[in-house]
């Protein structure tokens, strides 16, 4: 994933459904070659773009929406106590580790990444960084309305 933008209602009172956006049809993506996906959850709509047809960067299981932006390593401490090899992960085994580890993933994981997990029936929204922070990340929040975007 190269860019992506999600809006989160938390009180569903806005009318995020109809609203359509688009990296696309902005002029700045003119010559920009990927792939934009769109995904609808409960409170939550999101866009989102891949330089390939992929969808390994977002995820939804039992209403927790994971989108990842970057990438994403194990580390040896994960290694160690799996005793699995090092390998790049994509959002289906963040969700994996999460249910495994919860808050104490980021133990276990390095990379250059931001991780956007929205849990539907939790209503809640929990975003992951790499500890450098290397990778873009923009918010607001008003009204209950959370827009989290790589891209202003």
């Amino acid at each position: 994933m190269f860019d992506f933008f999600q809006i989160i209602d938390f009180n569903g009172k806005h009318n995020i459904k109809n609203a359509k956006y688009s990296f696309l049809k902005l002029y700045l993506y003119d010559k920009v070659e990927g792939i934009e996906y769109f995904k609808d959850f409960k409170n939550s709509k999101a866009c989102f773009l891949e330089r390939e047809k992929t969808d390994k960067n977002c995820f939804n299981k039992k209403g927790k929406n994971i989108f990842l932006f970057g990438t994403v390593y194990t580390n040896d401490l994960y290694k160690e106590v799996s005793g699995h090899n090092l390998q790049i992960i994509y959002a289906d085994f963040i969700c994996e580790l999460l249910d495994k580890y919860d808050d104490d993933i980021v133990k276990y994981i390095k990379g250059s990444f931001v991780i956007v997990i929205y849990d539907e029936l939790k209503n809640n929204v929990k975003v992951i960084s790499d500890r450098l922070n290397v990778l873009p990340l923009y918010y607001s929040f008003k009204d209950n309305l959370l827009i989290i975007s790589s891209s202003v």
